[in-house]
């Protein structure tokens, strides 16, 4: 009555590009895979210079965070959310010696609530999305009429 199946009974329809060099050739024409030579190329003319969003890879957000800017991402669904670099500083541990507080990222959520020492996913470091929140918020301060003038 019923008859299990097996691989033979399914017919193959997906099929896998034969790899040729360093990018793809076969049965998917024009596809290149990640590693290959234009596609780095690319990648690399689009990590130097802001997307047309506006955006900048995880390394120029991290020299504006250097200099004490906040930067965000465009992805984060919820308005409000940034990242700041907590400078070096001195604090004083239970035992009530001085210690040395290291430089470290704090995230403040979208109801202002602090997380101190986190770090970008993995996702985030290749992001190309990230904005500077300080020059988004001069921006929307002058398009409202709020700066300029005399």
């Amino acid at each position: 009555m019923f008859r299990r199946t097996t691989s033979r009974d399914r017919p193959t329809t997906k099929r896998w590009p034969v790899l040729s060099g360093r990018t793809a050739t076969g049965t998917v024409p024009g596809c290149e895979l990640p590693f290959s030579e234009p596609h780095l190329k690319a990648r690399r003319a689009r990590s130097r210079e802001p997307n047309t969003l506006g955006g900048m890879n995880f390394s120029a957000a991290l020299e504006l965070l250097r200099s004490g800017r906040r930067v965000a991402r465009r992805s984060w669904i919820q308005p409000g959310k940034y990242v700041y670099l907590e400078p070096e500083s001195v604090c004083v541990s239970p035992d009530g010696r001085t210690r040395r507080l290291a430089a470290h990222l704090r995230f403040v959520t979208a109801d202002g609530t602090v997380q101190a020492g986190v770090q970008p996913s993995h996702a985030g470091l290749l992001a190309d999305d990230w904005y500077s929140v300080d020059e988004a918020g001069d921006r929307a301060g002058n398009e409202a009429g709020g700066g300029g003038g005399s």
